[in-house]
C-alpha cells in the first residue's frame, strides 16, 4: 500500500470516528440547556421524558461498548474502498490504453480516408469499365455480324463459282457443238457447192449436146450460134436447163463450149 491508500485509509478511519460521536445520544444535562425556555411538562410529560433519557444513556453505553468494533468494520470498509479505488485505477489505466489504441485506430482511419480522398473516383473509372465493355459487346456483335454475312458471302461466290463452271462446261460443249456445226455446214455447203456444180456441168453438157444435134439436124456451119428456141425441142419439157446456183447460161457458137457466169462451172476440156 503506498502513501495515497495509506491517507484514504486515515481519512476513512476519521470518518468512522465522526459517525460514532454522531450516535452517541446527549446527555441529559445537555438536553435540558437544550429545551426552550418557558416550556412546562406535566407528571406524564416527565416521566416520557425520564424514559427516553434513559434509553438514550443505555444507547450512548452500547455504542461506547461496541465503538472498537465499528471502527474495526469501517477500517476494513476503508481497506475495501482503497481496493476498490487502486482497481478503478488500474481499470482507468486499461481504459486509457484501450482509448489511446482507439485514438490510433481513428488516426490511422482518417489517414487512409485521405489517401483515399486523394486517389481517383472509382465510379468514373467504373462508369468507364462498363462503357468499354458495352462497346467490347456491340463490337462483338457487329463481328459476328460479319462473320455471317461473310460466310453468307462465301456460300453465294461458291455457287456462282460452280455455276460460272457449269456455264463454261456448257459454252465449251456449245462451242464444240457450234464447231461441229460449222464444220458440217461446211461439208454440206462444199458437197452442195459440188453438187451444184456437178448440176451446172451437167446442164451444160445437155446444152452443148443439143447445139450439135441441132447443127447436125439442120447442118449448119461451125461458127452457127442457135438460139434458145432453136435448143427447147431438145430438152425435156421443152424447157432450158437452169443453174442451181442462180447463174446465166451462154449458147455460143457451135465451135464454143457452152458457158455459166457462175464461177467454177465449168465444161472440162
Amino acid at each position: 500500500m503506498n502513501l495515497m491508500d495509506c491517507t484514504i485509509v486515515s481519512d476513512a478511519g476519521f470518518a468512522n470516528r465522526m459517525d460514532v460521536e454522531r450516535t452517541v445520544p446527549p446527555l441529559p444535562e445537555e438536553r435540558e440547556k437544550a429545551r426552550p425556555r418557558g416550556e412546562v411538562l406535566d407528571d406524564v410529560g416527565i416521566f416520557a421524558r425520564l424514559r427516553e433519557e434513559v434509553r438514550e444513556v443505555s444507547l450512548s453505553r452500547r455504542a461506547k461498548h461496541f465503538l472498537p468494533i465499528n471502527f474495526s468494520a469501517r477500517l476494513a470498509l476503508g481497506i475495501l474502498m482503497a481496493m476498490m479505488l487502486v482497481m478503478t485505477g488500474c481499470s482507468n489505466k486499461a481504459e486509457e490504453a484501450k482509448l489511446q489504441q482507439d485514438e490510433q485506430e481513428l488516426a490511422d482511419l482518417r489517414q487512409q480516408n485521405e489517401q483515399l480522398k486523394g486517389k481517383p473516383d472509382d465510379t468514373v473509372e467504373l462508369t468507364r469499365l462498363r462503357n468499354d465493355h458495352d462497346e467490347l459487346l456491340q463490337l462483338r456483335n457487329q463481328v459476328k455480324q460479319l462473320q455471317d454475312q461473310n460466310k453468307a458471302l462465301t456460300a453465294q461466290l461458291q455457287a456462282a463459282q460452280s455455276q460460272r463452271g457449269q456455264a463454261q462446261q456448257q459454252q465449251q460443249q456449245s462451242s464444240q457443238e457450234l464447231e461441229t456445226l460449222r464444220t458440217q455446214t461446211q461439208q454440206m455447203q462444199q458437197e452442195q457447192a459440188q453438187a451444184h456444180t456437178a448440176t451446172c456441168i451437167n446442164n451444160l453438157r445437155m446444152i452443148d449436146g443439143a447445139k450439135q444435134t441441132w447443127a447436125l439436124e439442120y447442118k449448119k456451119p461451125a461458127n452457127a450460134t442457135p438460139t434458145v428456141e432453136d435448143l427447147l425441142p431438145y430438152f425435156i419439157g421443152n424447157q432450158m436447163p437452169v443453174c442451181p446456183d442462180g447463174g446465166t447460161y451462154s449458147i455460143n457458137a457451135l465451135s464454143v463450149p457452152p458457158t455459166c457466169s457462175v464461177p467454177g462451172h465449168v465444161l472440162p476440156k
